[in-house]
């Protein structure tokens, strides 16, 4: 109790807050470019100090942000080869040790896997602890295996109850989770930031002369898992119907998944295989967005779609389905369609391929509109007061 009432006063006479993320994964994946991009977005702030735990690999895999973070963040790395029981042990008693001896404020993450031990270190130091939440995790975990589906059905109904604040990435996600009435008392939300140099400033480099697309032909590209739920059918179906019409048009295909092999025959069976590329997954996203001239997402399910924001920060005009949280996103800054309308999707391909100067204003109203509100900086600012104010009551 004493060690508790003197951690209590000592915070009221600090003036920064101390903030660690938590990155578990070795591999870059949307929920944890979203929270390192919010690391970048408020580094700047001389209040804030910023402690990041990761995987050894992180200066390997998370290249950018790691040369953006070295010198305004303090990282420290856990060494496993994979993410096993030891891992996430490994993980939860280096939270906990940095927490104890850096006096941490707020514990900050996207897993939800560790939020049962990073909820009882939060009240065992104490400190506050947010989850910032990609999608709905009851909707999503059945793509996972028995057991990883044991542990998220285990931290839902625990670690849930332990967070004391939760971000959605969306307005549209808020409102899934507000059906809820447990989380009600919990839920915020922030929009994913955007690393809006990195694609602002991107140059193709060569890259359609590496995957043979020819300089002035028009490249419609999509980027995403190879996964039902990305429904790159619909994208193939309405470019062999925007073929017919356009027939220089080219498609690019980034990413990889389990659907890859099944939507390589669909091209076959389409006779579009001359004009569509599959490049399997890429480090240089932006090379290719710096590329194309039109960016489709057909998703199901897309919670936020931090792909199309990146396409968007590059300045170019997007479409994508009307779904999730991807219309708050574009706004009036792009094209929106129906989930799985093949028709509509490539009578908006047709409308951008025949009108240059159409293309040239959405893309400039699309990279202003992501540079004002999705810009790591912008939602830097907007998560400054969050932390203030979820810390508010207890420096009083």
């Amino acid at each position: 109790m004493n060690y508790m009432k003197n951690k209590r006063v000592t915070r009221k006479k600090e003036k920064h807050i101390k903030i660690l993320y938590i990155i578990p994964s070795k591999t870059p994946t949307g929920p944890h470019i979203a929270i390192l991009n919010m690391a970048i977005g408020i580094s700047k702030n001389l209040k804030m100090k910023i402690f990041i735990i990761t995987p050894k690999s992180f200066e390997l895999n998370y290249k950018n942000y790691y040369e953006k973070l070295r010198e305004s963040a303090s990282i420290y790395e856990v060494s496993f080869k994979k993410q096993g029981i030891l891992y996430w042990l490994s993980l939860a008693i280096k939270a906990f040790k940095l927490a104890l001896s850096k006096h941490i404020d707020i514990i900050h993450t996207a897993s939800l896997k560790i939020l049962i031990p990073l909820g009882v270190i939060c009240k065992l130091i104490p400190a506050k602890l947010i989850l910032s939440l990609e999608g709905n995790p009851l909707y999503e975990m059945f793509e996972f295996s028995l057991f990883n589906r044991m542990i998220i059905i285990l931290n839902w109904v625990i670690g849930m109850r332990l967070v004391d604040l939760i971000l959605p990435c969306s307005k549209w996600l808020k409102s899934e989770m507000a059906q809820y009435p447990f989380l009600q008392d919990k839920l915020s939300f922030l929009h994913n930031p955007i690393d809006f140099e990195r694609f602002q400033n991107a140059k193709p480099r060569g890259i359609r002369q590496e995957i043979g697309v020819p300089e002035k032909a028009p490249m419609i590209l999509t980027v995403g898992r190879l996964h039902p739920v990305k429904d790159i059918e619909t994208f193939l179906k309405a470019a062999e119907k925007t073929v017919k019409h356009h027939k220089n048009a080219w498609f690019v295909i980034v990413g990889d998944g389990p659907l890859r092999k099944n939507l390589e025959n669909i091209t076959k069976q389409l006779k579009i295989s001359k004009h569509v590329v599959f490049t399997g997954f890429r480090h240089d996203v932006e090379r290719f967005m710096a590329a194309a001239d039109i960016y489709v997402m057909t998703s199901v399910y897309e919670p936020f779609g931090l792909v199309v924001a990146e396409a968007m920060a590059a300045g170019k005009p997007v479409i994508v389905t009307n779904v999730g949280g991807m219309p708050e996103i574009v706004g009036d800054a792009g094209l929106t369609v129906d989930a799985r309308d093949v028709d509509a999707l490539a009578e908006a391909m047709l409308k951008l391929l025949k009108d240059e100067e159409l293309r040239r204003k959405l893309g400039e109203k699309a990279r202003e509109r992501i540079e004002k509100s999705f810009s790591a900086e912008s939602v830097g600012e907007r998560l400054v007061q969050i932390y203030g104010s979820l810390l508010k009551d207890e420096r009083q």
